[in-house]
């Protein structure tokens, strides 16, 4: 602390602040899933700057950064995919709570475990599908249209955040209780 940069255990620690979770120690998996959220900010800020970069360009001089918008998608779907987790671990999901807002603790806490075992299964769904597709861009080499790079890899990053988000609700749903 004090200087201009802080260390990723710093970072990390920030990250832990507020959040509600038991995946708040700064080991196994809580620092994993922050780690990975983390990353997921910084690639965000990458795109926040290169589309800055960009646009300043394009009125300027006329010359956009070629490709921006395929790297502002291809950043984004990375950075979602890295928040995934983090958001479901620390209950800070977009939540419908309404209805169960006046309901007695123990009756929330069965209706998060059966949503969560419902959750893993449409996870599980989704990256077998994103592995598919990985696979099929793959097989047929499909790349970008302005930038030429592979797209095969996007799916893997898919992937990635999915199983991570998998284990998250599966030890949410094994936890249940303590959750």
């Amino acid at each position: 602390g004090g200087g201009v940069f802080v260390s990723v255990d710093e970072i990390l620690e920030m990250a832990l602040e507020g959040a509600n979770s038991s995946f708040n120690d700064n080991k196994g998996i809580g620092r994993a899933i922050r780690l990975i959220a983390v990353t997921g900010g910084f690639v965000l800020v990458v795109i926040a700057a290169l589309t800055v970069v960009s646009v300043i360009g394009r009125y300027t001089i006329g010359e956009p950064i070629i490709g921006d918008y395929e790297i502002v998608e291809f950043g984004v779907s990375i950075a979602v995919f890295a928040f995934f987790p983090y958001t479901h671990a620390t209950n800070n999901n977009i939540v419908a709570s309404f209805f169960t807002t006046g309901l007695p603790k123990k009756v929330n806490t069965v209706i998060d475990a059966v949503q969560n075992i419902i959750f893993l299964g449409i996870v599980c769904l989704l990256a077998y599908t994103a592995f598919l597709g990985g696979i099929d861009k793959f097989n047929n080499n499909e790349i970008s249209m302005f930038l030429s790079m592979r797209i095969w890899w996007l799916h893997a990053f898919g992937v990635a955040g999915l199983t991570v988000l998998g284990w998250v609700t599966l030890w949410k749903i094994i936890k249940w209780r303590e959750v």
